[in-house]
């Protein structure tokens, strides 16, 4: 990989963690954990429920 490439992927996963963290910093690891369950099982049922169809 080259140096140019290296140092872009660098700086797109600081932006991430930075902005992960910002978004982290005013809520509660249980609330957040508790919205991913909520989308995940959404996910999930949208995908049986076009199974079925």
């Amino acid at each position: 990989m080259s140096q140019h490439i290296a140092a872009a992927f660098a700086e797109l996963r600081d932006r991430m963690v930075n902005g992960c963290n910002e978004v982290a910093a005013v809520r509660h690891f249980e609330d957040m954990a508790a919205e991913r369950d909520r989308a995940i099982v959404g996910v999930l049922k949208a995908v049986a429920t076009a199974n079925d169809v």
